[in-house]
């Protein structure tokens, strides 16, 4: 499998936390409302966790071709994605990255973010 780009999961990132704000404005009515933000990391953190583990990717991921690989190929474990999503959310891990392009959060928890199409 071909790994995808740095530009790519950059694209797909703004797309799953545009669409993590959207529902948090939804819910709190407000875009200054101080919940909004706690419920918008909430939300993201929720939806990158469950579409990973169900469907291989967060939802801009899948939208762009991408999923979450084990290192060695297949489906990661649910440990594997928890951990990735967890240094996500923290955003360093996810923004300083390796000599292959990956992120430290994928080399954490033994991922790899591939393109699919």
């Amino acid at each position: 499998m071909q790994r995808a780009t740095l530009g790519r999961r950059a694209v797909a990132l703004l797309i799953d936390w545009l669409a993590s704000t959207a529902t948090a404005v939804a819910l709190t009515g407000s875009m200054t409302d101080p919940r909004t933000s706690q419920w918008n990391l909430l939300i993201f953190i929720a939806e990158v966790l469950l579409f990973t583990m169900l469907l291989g990717g967060s939802f801009g991921q899948l939208l762009l071709g991408m999923r979450i690989e084990h290192v060695t190929g297949g489906r990661p474990r649910p440990l594997q994605v928890l951990i990735r999503t967890l240094l996500l959310a923290l955003v360093i891990p996810a923004v300083v990255t390796g000599s292959d392009g990956g992120g430290l959060h994928d080399k954490a928890a033994g991922t790899q973010v591939t393109r699919f199409r």
